[in-house]
């Protein structure tokens, strides 16, 4: 995996990990991001998409506090568009999916600032 997809798979599964560890998704939607901002069009290359879902298991494999879930999403203008999700969505053994909605705590804007 190149150096840049490395390091938003890193921020990214760290931000939604502290974020949503042991919680289940929100019953009500959150708004989603601006189409004009992102190309959710361009798909990612099967073998970018392939070392991101490698890397997404292995975190959840390997979190220490046993992560049910990760929900994912790669914007890069060059790479395209990914988004996935791993595990479960809650601790009853419900699938995580794209679809899942849910709150995040503040500690996610300093996650991602630091990031």
């Amino acid at each position: 995996m190149n150096r840049t997809l490395g390091r938003l798979m890193t921020a990214a599964a760290l931000a939604v990990s502290i974020g949503i560890t042991g919680l289940a998704p929100a019953a009500h939607a959150a708004p989603s991001p601006s189409s004009s901002t992102m190309n959710t069009h361009a798909t990612m290359s099967a073998p970018d998409r392939a070392a991101i879902d490698t890397e997404a298991r292995a975190f959840l494999a390997n979190s220490i506090d046993k992560t049910p879930g990760l929900w994912l999403a790669v914007w890069d203008p060059k790479r395209g568009y990914y988004e996935q999700a791993y595990g479960k969505a809650s601790l009853d053994g419900t699938p995580a999916t794209v679809k899942d909605h849910f709150l995040i705590g503040s500690i996610t804007k300093t996650v991602f600032a630091t990031a």
